[in-house]
């Protein structure tokens, strides 16, 4: 959340010609959602619509390739992360106190007053993956070519 994720992404993909999936835009109104079927709900909701881009992604020849925007919390679930096995996950990060600046009062957002708890029990989770990138005081191209230099290497 905050973190550059959906802007990076679309960054990314447009340089290297491959279409961008954003999974938050791809599921709907968030706060709505968190407010009539709350986390559990969405969190359900999330894991089919991830399970439907991965399959749309592996479709129909020619692939161009994908860059897929994901919530923090989509590598929560075990299922999630066996469904992305395959794929290659970049985990973009900042710090807490950077995270919540850039979120001002949450603007809408349901689990940004539990930020820092979710971020200290999923760090171990996003750290096992091998492209880890701080975006802290980093402009979004710089971000981009951080990516790139971790894909690269």
């Amino acid at each position: 959340m905050a973190v550059g994720k959906s802007t990076v992404g679309a960054l990314l993909a447009r340089s290297e010609a491959l279409d961008f999936v954003d999974l938050d835009q791809e599921i709907g109104n968030i706060p709505k959602i968190f407010q009539q079927e709350g986390e559990a709900g969405f969190r359900l909701r999330e894991r089919e619509t991830l399970l439907q881009v991965l399959g749309r992604a592996r479709g129909e020849p020619p692939q161009r390739g994908y860059v897929l925007s994901l919530g923090g919390g989509t590598l929560d679930a075990p299922e999630n992360r066996a469904a992305l096995a395959e794929w290659t996950v970049v985990v973009l990060m900042a710090r807490p106190d950077a995270l919540l600046e850039r979120l001002g009062e949450g603007q809408g957002r349901p689990l940004a007053g539990e930020m820092a708890e979710r971020l200290t029990r999923r760090l171990p989770i996003w750290s096992s993956y091998g492209a880890f990138v701080w975006t802290d005081g980093l402009e979004p191209a710089e971000v981009a070519d951080q990516v790139r230099a971790r894909l690269a290497g």
